[in-house]
């Protein structure tokens, strides 16, 4: 009987103790997240989507009194359900630039005369990159692109350029002289109408092909605008464009519609209408 009651008094004793210090699991588990020694779960890797990248250069006059100038252009359409951080171009092994991001491109431009300090020439063939951190730190790289050549003709209209045209030419053909290369090109003309306060697009055409004609003297291309212009002052250009993307642009000429607009002449009425088979 002393025995039982020794021991009824030996498990009492303990469940006070317990009562007053209390008893944890001890928390060694790496799958709770209150453990020391806790390994959290690892987010699984989402790669950056590519949709587009391509690099393209521009020859460019920006005004009949200015020098051309060249630029290129790298961009790429990028998706990452993770988030995308940072993006950069990666230049040849070594040099990265940090992408900016335009709504839906990211960018990277450039020119001969920025902090390359390196003519567009010698970038042909030169790999490029994009390289994109998302917010979880992962990394994509995509496939490399590279230059393909740079335009070496800048477009020059010929007609009309600083005249009053007839009536009997309107709605006129533009002509401008056609791109010399043994590589496949197409052409786009753009004309603006000047108001008092802007100029407006009336007009614009895209694929224009070369035409090359057995026996043609006079080597120049041209396209006919599809409605009649209103009298006015108008600007028209032509850019050059090769099956990779690169181009080359006009400087802008202006020409002048309705003998009330014969007063805004310039003093240089520009060259002859030049006569081709074609028109």
């Amino acid at each position: 009987m002393l025995r039982y009651g020794f021991g009824i008094g030996i498990a009492a004793s303990l469940m006070l103790l317990l009562a007053f210090t209390g008893c944890d699991a001890p928390r060694d588990n790496p799958l709770d997240p209150e453990s020391d020694y806790y390994i959290p779960p690892i987010e699984p890797d989402h790669p950056a989507q590519f949709f587009s990248f391509s690099i393209t250069t521009s020859f460019i006059r920006p005004s009949q009194e200015e020098s051309p100038y060249r630029e290129a252009m790298a961009k790429a359409l990028i998706s990452d359900s993770d988030k995308i951080a940072r993006v950069y171009l990666e230049i040849g092994d070594s040099l990265r630039r940090i992408v900016n991001y335009s709504e839906p491109w990211y960018l990277f431009q450039f020119n001969s005369n920025d902090e390359f300090q390196v003519s567009l020439q010698n970038m042909i063939g030169v790999p490029f990159r994009f390289i994109v951190y998302d917010s979880l730190g992962h990394v994509t790289t995509s496939d490399q692109a590279t230059l393909t050549r740079l335009l070496d003709q800048i477009p020059s209209p010929v007609y009309p350029t600083s005249i009053v045209l007839p009536d009997s030419q309107n709605p006129p053909t533009l002509v401008w002289q056609q791109y010399q290369s043994d590589y496949n090109i197409t052409y786009k003309v753009q004309v603006r109408q000047i108001t008092s306060t802007d100029t407006i697009t009336c007009f614009s055409d895209t694929d224009i092909p070369r035409v090359i004609s057995p026996g043609d003297t006079v080597l120049v291309d041209s396209v006919t605008i599809n409605r009649v212009l209103e009298d006015g002052q108008y600007l028209w250009h032509v850019e050059t464009y090769d099956s990779f993307g690169n181009m080359a642009r006009s400087a802008s000429y202006i020409f002048f519609v309705g003998e009330s607009m014969m007063y805004r002449q310039r003093q240089d009425p520009g060259p002859d209408p030049v006569e081709i088979k074609r028109l």
